[in-house]
């Protein structure tokens, strides 16, 4: 999947280009003298706002994939017009200003704060531009959700620690930007299994490392140094994931230390077959794209009237992977 992975530009709306409609004027065909009838014209095709928060991780590129693969395929009935915040929130907030002011007949929006970016939905709201939020969700305003469950997600991650994990386990936590609906919602569905099944599991630290390989690996590295007696490096994403494998591999620690993620990307299938991920979490980043590009379209049409979308959240280990990694084979 990641040969097909696009070229993402900077921070700038970015047009799918149109196919023409040609047709001939049938002067050739028309009784002499008589009145000409137009010919057909072709269906408006809707201009739909995206606004996304970043494309530097794996999974983002494949969200935003996702999209694009929507708009080749009604190419003829929709324009996507899309602008990428590279991960500021300040800047994703002109970003749909500017498609607010384009016109734009449905927004969808991946917002990078779910407080910062309420004030984004609520402007579309009173432009009556209807509102998909894609991955994340805002703490206001009215939208339709496209993504997965959050709490699930750390539900089905804590589900397997709580099965795996010694007794009395000690763990590190890596967590995503602080604010994101991700981080929030990851944090709250794992704690909440571990209290109810294994209270006798300890939290030794817990950082953002803002979905970071980079930052991940020094900031578990650290930990390393800190918590000799450290069980997993436990992590909200996948990215962060590989790199502490980085830092416990570097330590000479891999047989002692588990390590899990979140969204069993193609990377993190094969950390898992290698034997070094533990376990992750599969989330359709492509699907979330793509559905969230068809809920706008239909929104802007008044045909969606099914509320939110959920696309549910799998939980990938060395049992299951193979499946995973069939499926990313077959994309490439």
């Amino acid at each position: 999947m990641k040969k097909r992975l696009l070229a993402l530009g900077l921070s700038l709306g970015l047009i799918l280009a149109c196919a023409g409609c040609g047709g001939g004027d049938g002067a050739g065909d028309a009784p002499q003298g008589e009145p000409q009838a137009d010919a057909p014209k072709a269906a408006e095709k809707l201009l739909l706002g995206v606004s996304l928060q970043n494309t530097g991780d794996v999974f983002d590129r494949i969200l935003y994939e996702g999209m694009m693969a929507y708009g080749e395929e009604h190419k003829d009935e929709i324009d996507l017009q899309i602008l990428n915040a590279q991960g500021d929130v300040n800047t994703q907030l002109t970003n749909v200003d500017q498609l607010i002011n384009s016109k734009v007949k449905a927004l969808v929006l991946w917002p990078r704060d779910v407080d910062a970016l309420t004030p984004a939905v609520e402007a579309a709201n009173a432009a009556g531009i209807p509102v998909v939020c894609v991955n994340t969700r805002t703490n206001g305003g009215a939208y339709t959700y496209v993504g997965s469950n959050d709490e699930e997600a750390g539900r089905i991650q804590g589900e397997w620690l709580a099965e795996k994990l010694p007794e009395n386990a000690k763990y590190c936590y890596l967590m995503g930007p602080i604010g994101h609906s991700g981080q929030i919602g990851r944090k709250k569905g794992m704690q909440a299994v571990l209290a109810e099944k294994r209270p006798d599991i300890e939290l030794l630290a817990e950082q953002t490392a803002e979905w970071d390989r980079a930052k991940a690996m020094n900031i578990t590295d650290d930990w390393l140094k800190s918590f000799p007696e450290v069980t997993a490096i436990v992590s909200q994403n996948d990215n962060m994931a590989l790199g502490a494998i980085e830092a416990v591999r570097t330590a000479d620690k891999l047989d002692s230390i588990l390590v899990t993620g979140t969204d069993a990307t193609e990377e993190a299938c094969a950390s898992i077959k290698a034997g070094d991920l533990a376990m992750s979490v599969y989330q359709n980043a492509h699907d979330q794209g793509y559905f969230s590009a068809d809920v706008a379209l239909k929104l802007a049409r008044g045909e969606w009237t099914k509320g939110d979308m959920d696309i549910p959240f799998e939980a990938v280990d060395a049992e299951n992977v193979d499946q995973y990694i069939v499926q990313y084979e077959a994309a490439e």
